[in-house]
């Protein structure tokens, strides 16, 4: 296994250098996805076969299903916000 010290040094020598700005964050729907399925996963590994298992993980699903559904319409709801803006503003200049 090849240390980080050791990496970085042979991409500096071959030029290949990696800059931090170029990284992005997941939008937070998928961070909240993924710590959802987590969750289930956990407890389907330490409550192995029992209703309650199956229960937890049928209610991760629909939070899941919910928090994409709730997230989408909260861009939704910012995009029409700034069109709506942007028409009075229009407007204001039409008028001015």
């Amino acid at each position: 296994m090849i240390g980080i010290g050791v990496l970085q040094q042979e991409q500096e020598q071959n030029g290949e250098q990696e800059s931090r700005s170029d990284f992005e964050w997941p939008s937070s729907a998928i961070v909240l996805e993924i710590l959802f399925v987590t969750v289930a996963l956990e407890l389907f590994i330490s409550l192995q076969g029992t209703k309650f298992m199956t229960r937890m993980i049928i209610t991760i699903s629909q939070l899941t299903i919910f928090t994409k559904k709730y997230f989408f319409q909260m861009y939704k709801n910012i995009i029409q916000y700034y069109k709506r803006k942007i028409k009075f503003l229009h407007l204001l200049l039409k008028v001015g």
